[in-house]
């Protein structure tokens, strides 16, 4: 199997003429083992939050497209458009509380990937987390920033 064909190309090769069923068969089998070995080693090698984008994608081909998008921004319209992106992500915005966590953990690793300086701070992400939960989760954000200092804490000057 061609391995460059994999990761260049998100349908199997033609056929070669007068290819047997059984043979177009055992080729698309290899194909889909192919694609699956491959696809688990790019799954192995990025972070959590950009495996979640990949959650669906079929193809080598496609994630790394998926992760050319989401990591090869450039500029500051882009780090603009990022920030307004987190700044606009609330619990009302997301399916639930871990969807919301989660895209709010990505688009600051999408800000770091960047440049490093343009993350928002540990603390920066908690308020803002908590600043845009429901109501419903008035309770749990009081116990939250009562009983654990180190959830807002700023512990040297460059947090």
């Amino acid at each position: 199997m061609d391995c460059e064909l994999l990761l260049t190309s998100d349908t199997h090769p033609p056929l070669p003429p007068r290819t047997t069923a059984a043979a177009a068969a055992i080729l698309a089998k290899n194909w889909g083992k192919a694609q699956q070995s491959i696809r688990a080693c790019i799954i192995s090698k990025v972070g959590r939050e950009a495996r979640t984008s990949l959650d669906g994608i079929p193809t080598a081909f496609q994630m790394i497209d998926e992760l050319k998008r989401r990591f090869t921004r450039k500029g500051g319209s882009c780090v603009a458009e990022i920030h307004s992106a987190l700044r606009g992500t609330t619990l009302d915005t997301s399916k639930d509380i871990y969807d919301f966590a989660a895209k709010l953990r990505q688009f600051n690793t999408e800000l770091a990937a960047i440049y490093p300086d343009y993350a928002l701070r540990k603390w920066e992400m908690n308020l803002h987390f908590v600043d845009n939960l429901t109501d419903a989760y008035d309770n749990f954000t009081e116990r939250l920033l009562t009983s654990d200092r180190d959830f807002i804490a700023i512990n040297n000057e460059m947090d």
